[in-house]
């Protein structure tokens, strides 16, 4: 892989520092005319290829030098859970939980789906009861709100 222009890897150097794209685009001697087009710029590289290996790299090598790893990360995602709970701090706790169960599997973030749009006589029937099953046991299907009036309103 080609090595980054001292630009790019200012650029980069900048926002693994945490500043904004903007900023960083700027503050690398990028020229632009005015800051709408700064940000589109910035973007852009900010998923250049060699930008994102370079940041990669920089990333792994900063956690391996704290010796950063998901045991680690699982561990304190915890600590903090259980000094919040204590504290009676149920949002920072809630997060804390979240965050948890992103590490360890237990929780997808995002999910991502895809229509797909068939005709019934596309699908063959294992297909069809799977798609069946699914719905009837509640998997899938529209959200339904309860008629109960809401009490917390």
């Amino acid at each position: 892989m080609s090595r980054l222009s001292q630009q790019q890897q200012r650029f980069a150097d900048l926002i693994l520092e945490g500043r904004n794209q903007t900023d960083a685009y700027k503050q690398a001697g990028y020229k632009c005319a005015n800051d709408n087009v700064a940000a589109v710029s910035a973007s852009e590289l900010v998923r250049n290829p060699k930008v994102v290996a370079y940041m990669t790299e920089r990333r792994q090598e900063a956690a391996q030098s704290l010796q950063i790893d998901l045991q680690w990360l699982i561990n304190k995602g915890v600590a903090i859970l259980e000094a919040a709970e204590k504290q009676g701090a149920y949002g920072p706790a809630i997060s804390a939980l979240k965050e948890v169960g992103i590490l360890t599997g237990e929780r997808i973030e995002k999910s991502q789906r895809e229509n797909i749009n068939r005709n019934v006589d596309e699908y063959d029937d294992a297909e069809l009861l799977a798609i069946t099953r699914a719905s009837s046991s509640g998997v899938a299907g529209p959200a339904r709100r309860s008629q109960e009036p809401d009490s917390v309103h």
